[in-house]
């Protein structure tokens, strides 16, 4: 269990910080895309851990952060795509 919330750890800091990062590109550029997809591949076995281990059942906390990576995945969507077409 120790582990698997290590590694949760590990892969929340670096959504966060691959957000942070893709903020200072400008909107609509390749970097945001290439770190969009890096985010996207970076969350997935977040979420596998999370669900096949069940760690939010027992730790709230846990099921905030993943509420909060997938709103960090949605701001990048929202600031390559949207913000483009306006």
């Amino acid at each position: 269990m120790k582990n698997n919330q290590s590694i949760l750890n590990v892969l929340f800091i670096l959504v966060t910080v691959i957000t942070i990062i893709s903020r200072s590109f400008e909107v609509g550029s390749i970097y945001r895309i290439i770190l969009l997809a890096i985010s996207i591949i970076i969350s997935i076995p977040y979420f596998y851990i999370l669900v096949k281990n069940k760690m939010y059942k027992n730790n709230l906390l846990n099921l905030f952060v993943a509420i909060l990576v997938f709103f960090q995945i949605i701001n990048i969507i929202y600031y390559t795509y949207v913000l483009k077409i306006q």
